[in-house]
């Protein structure tokens, strides 16, 4: 009797039946070693962390510093691999540096197919608002422990050796934190802290943080909600940027990326460096606006009430403003665009086809509107 169809029946039935047989076979692949530190940090140091590829997650801690790294090796030297990783532990002058030691002396590259694919990276497309969200296949060459070193993320040709580290910080209150990891998502959540976050390419999601703060992701998304600083600046460099609920000294710039922000306090400078701009929800407390886009559109709709100081240009896009509660003088100018400018409480009315200049309500503070081909329009919402 032939036994091969009906073990391939078999086979086919129990793949279809119990699909977690096939998940577990191939999780038998991966290999994972837990490493672990605890230190104290006095008040007033610093304290650094750097990985290489993975996922780092940052919260806050009572007490000391808490590092908790994963390492996940594949293939057929994952035991070798995953040995081969440490946490390296320095201290000196004031400062703690946390630093994951690869062998990239040996491999200088990389295979990052993390669960679920939640690499982090701009090649990010979602479906069915952020419900369902695939990563599309990259690769990149960053620079670590002075090598050289080649990622390939999100890729199954084999490509690489397949090794990455995740890392779970609890970061105590009291001291100045930075983190860089250079390929795989960044995350940041109920902070306290003067905080310093850095990506080669990566998202980067910011929530709920008091203190002072610098992201910059070269390439990737970044996003970030329920921000009370001094000081924030948000660096994509290309990637683009969507935040909510930001109060203090803002300087956000995407570098050709769209920037999404919705509820803006305090002082506010954006540059999107050639992508469209969007400002809306609570813009009550915003007092100043100083805003770039390059050629990308600027768009601004809420209550203004409490801006004092506007500055707006576009080399080329429409800037349009929503809004019935602006009390500035206004200037406005375009290279080649239209100029609708209607607002209550105008006096002192200047206009032609390409300029306009006013005063709106008691005009106490002066404003800007620059386009150089765009249209530009404040009315109503």
């Amino acid at each position: 009797m032939n036994r091969q169809p009906r073990f391939l029946l078999t086979a086919l039935l129990l793949n279809a039946a119990l699909p977690g047989l096939a998940t577990a076979a191939r999780a038998d692949d991966t290999v994972t070693r837990t490493l672990q530190q605890s230190i104290q940090v006095p008040t007033g140091d610093r304290v650094a962390v750097e990985n290489l590829v993975g996922r780092v997650s940052v919260t806050r801690s009572n007490g000391p510093l808490a590092v908790t790294a994963t390492v996940v090796a594949g293939g057929n030297q994952a035991q070798t691999l995953v040995q081969s990783v440490k946490l390296d532990v320095s201290t000196s002058g004031g400062r703690v540096l946390v630093h994951v030691h690869y062998p990239v002396d040996r491999y200088d590259s990389l295979l990052y197919n993390p669960p679920n694919s939640q690499a982090g990276g701009s090649g990010e497309a979602c479906i069915l608002g952020d419900l369902i969200c695939f990563h599309g296949n990259s690769s990149r060459t960053v620079h670590y422990q002075g090598t050289r070193v080649h990622v390939w993320v999100n890729q199954h040709d084999g490509s690489g050796v397949p090794l990455y580290v995740n890392l779970a910080i609890r970061v105590p209150a009291h001291v100045t934190a930075s983190f860089s990891n250079a390929a795989g998502l960044l995350e940041a959540d109920g902070l306290a802290n003067n905080l310093s976050l850095a990506t080669q390419g990566s998202d980067i999601h910011i929530r709920n943080l008091r203190g002072r703060l610098a992201a910059r992701s070269h390439g990737g998304d970044v996003y970030a909600s329920g921000i009370t600083s001094q000081e924030a600046g948000l660096h994509t460099d290309g990637g683009d940027l969507t935040a909510s609920n930001l109060s203090g000294d803002l300087n956000l710039v995407t570098g050709g990326g769209d920037a999404k922000l919705d509820t803006i306090a305090g002082k506010l400078s954006l540059d999107s460096g050639g992508g469209d701009a969007r400002l809306s929800g609570d813009l009550a407390r915003l007092q100043s606006l100083d805003a770039d886009t390059g050629g990308g559109d600027l768009t601004v709709s809420g209550n203004l009430a409490a801006l004092t100081s506007l500055n707006a240009e576009s080399g080329g896009g429409d800037i349009v403003f929503r809004t019935s509660n602006l009390s500035l003088h206004l200037d406005a100018s375009s290279g080649g665009g239209d100029i609708h400018i209607s607002l209550p409480e105008m006096h002192n009315v200047t206009s032609s086809s390409d300029h306009f200049s006013g005063d709106i309500g008691k005009a106490a503070n002066t404003g800007t509107l620059d386009s150089g081909g765009g249209d530009i329009t404040v009315a109503q919402p």
